[in-house]
């Protein structure tokens, strides 16, 4: 019986092709290396953004919530100034400003942050519309129904009032 045996090649590989095959694995690993990182940046990009949303929503809400508290102090006390802050916020910097523009009105200054100079909230309020007494249809409508009375409460409707009786 004959035996088959495979003989080597007595011709030995060209020069130019030895190792090709490990330089088109490199740089195989190199293209998808750099799309991973794109990627991957692409995406921490993306986080950061909805962050700086995220936190500008949270400071406008911290502000109008320390706005409507503001309202609240002076309807206690109208003739009240200085600086109102709420620690439930969490940031001690954001600060409501009460001052006394004329005798009947007071501006409410909102600033989010230390040192800032442009308000977020800056509204001058009048003190008739921080009474609720006033009937005025502005507020709780629990007044004596003289006002404008585009109210919905309960008020007690003598005048030109239009509300709910």
């Amino acid at each position: 019986m004959q035996s088959h045996v495979c003989k080597q090649s007595v011709h030995p590989r060209p020069a130019i092709r030895q190792g090709s095959a490990l330089l088109l694995t490199t740089l195989a690993a190199t293209v998808l290396s750099l799309g991973s990182i794109a990627i991957l940046r692409s995406s921490q990009r993306k986080i950061a953004q909805v962050d700086a949303i995220r936190h500008s929503m949270q400071s406008r809400c911290a502000a109008a919530g320390l706005f409507q508290r503001s309202i609240a102090i002076l309807r206690t006390d109208i003739n009240r100034t200085g600086t109102v802050t709420d620690p439930a916020i969490g940031d001690p910097n954001i600060r409501a400003e009460l001052l006394s523009v004329a005798k009947d009105s007071t501006r409410v200054v909102v600033y989010l942050y230390d040192g800032a100079t442009v308000p977020t909230i800056d509204i001058t309020l009048d003190h008739a519309d921080l009474n609720p007494q006033n009937g005025n249809g502005k507020n709780n409508g629990k007044g004596t129904g003289k006002g404008k009375g585009k109210g919905k409460g309960k008020g007690q409707n003598k005048g030109k009032a239009k509300g709910k009786p």
